[in-house]
């Protein structure tokens, strides 16, 4: 048990040099291996599987991103409900994605954790979008409005619907 976590943390540090050097396939593989020694927490990481599944940049065979964020909401992780929100407005599913947001605000009491988790995990589009959202449903985040940060992700989003600025 303690030689395989070892080996797991050693897969998310070559995963982290690949990441780096732009082999996003190694990456995955790296992290993909990882997950299956019970490093799920890893893969929510920055430059995590969910990360890079997300942007298109590595197309798993084994590892399904929905098994990943499945297999993290299982361990009580809300990155991965935000990742999963993220992941269903890429591929512009928005009321399933804003469904996904409620959810986890239901779910947790204080999302502190995950505020500092996404500034630092996400690009500035995914964070503004994400800091819009949480204010949608009444979670206070960041130092600006909910328009400004509706604005600056619908910069990055711009199919995202205008109904996302308005508070349920």
């Amino acid at each position: 048990m303690l030689l395989g976590s070892f080996y797991a943390g050693k897969l998310v540090d070559e995963a982290n040099r690949a990441c780096e050097l732009g082999n996003y396939f190694a990456a995955g593989y790296y992290l993909e291996n990882s997950i299956r020694l019970g490093n799920t927490t890893q893969a929510l990481a920055k430059n995590n599987l969910a990360f890079l599944i997300r942007r298109g940049l590595y197309v798993s065979r084994q590892y399904d991103l929905k098994m990943l964020l499945n297999d993290a909401k299982a361990k009580g992780m809300g990155e991965a409900y935000l990742n999963e929100a993220l992941w269903e407005a890429s591929k512009g599913n928005w009321q399933r994605a804003d469904d996904i947001i409620a959810e986890y605000v239901r779910t947790f009491d204080s999302a502190d954790t995950s505020y500092s988790f996404w500034q630092r995990n996400t690009n500035e589009g995914e964070s503004a979008l994400l800091f819009c959202w949480l204010m949608r449903h009444h979670r206070k985040v960041g130092i600006k409005t909910q328009q400004e940060y509706f604005t600056e992700a619908y910069k990055a989003y711009p199919s995202m619907p205008e109904w996302l600025s308005q508070s349920v």
